[in-house]
């Protein structure tokens, strides 16, 4: 009986050291191994949130580009394709405005800008075979100063102007007092209506 209750005294600390091991393991793996992996679970949460937004908007974007695919091979007119048109001589001046104002939106300075009916450099010959009894050639000579990037923006807002206008002429020479801008002249040749 003495060897039962020994055994059984022995057996139960076996027991408690077994459930003490397995206490100590499950508390290890609670605080290090599960703590981390619900961390990068919540942590993960909202990186899928934005994965779906951006899912979202590319599914919009090419949805946008198949469209405007499609547009330009049935030959529709896009939204990007504007009709240009001629101009009448009382809108000469707001044409000249609006070349200001595109000016000034993109820190552009105009120093001198003036229009004249016809080209020094088109022969009569020239000038025949491009103006009709209906339309007349104006030739817009701008004299400005701009950067380079200020340059190119403000020419590419010249050429989204609804008015039929065409860089004739550029050149482009350094100046001395401030590297970083240059000094431009441009001519811009367009038509009046009569």
């Amino acid at each position: 009986m003495k060897d039962l209750i020994n055994k059984l005294a022995q057996d139960k600390k076996i027991v408690i050291f077994i459930v003490i091991i397995c206490f100590i393991i499950i508390y290890l793996d609670f605080s290090f191994i599960l703590k981390a992996q619900f961390s990068s679970i919540k942590d993960s949460g909202p990186k899928i949130i934005k994965l779906k937004q951006d899912l979202e908007q590319f599914a919009k974007d090419f949805k946008k580009m198949q469209d405007f695919q499609a547009n330009e091979k049935s030959g529709k007119q896009s939204g990007l394709k504007k009709n240009k048109r001629l101009i009448s001589e009382g809108e000469i001046v707001s044409l000249l405005d609006g070349i200001s104002d595109s000016a000034e939106k993109n820190k552009v300075v105009i120093s001198h800008m003036k229009y004249s009916r016809e080209s020094v450099t088109t022969t009569a010959k020239q000038s025949k075979a491009v103006s009709s009894p209906k339309m007349l050639p104006l030739l817009i000579n701008i004299e400005l100063t701009a950067g380079y990037h200020e340059l190119g923006k403000f020419i590419d807002d010249l050429e989204n102007l609804p008015v039929f206008l065409a860089l004739q002429n550029m050149k482009i020479s350094l100046q001395s007092a401030d590297f970083l801008k240059q000094k431009v002249t441009l001519s811009l040749r367009t038509y009046v209506r009569k």
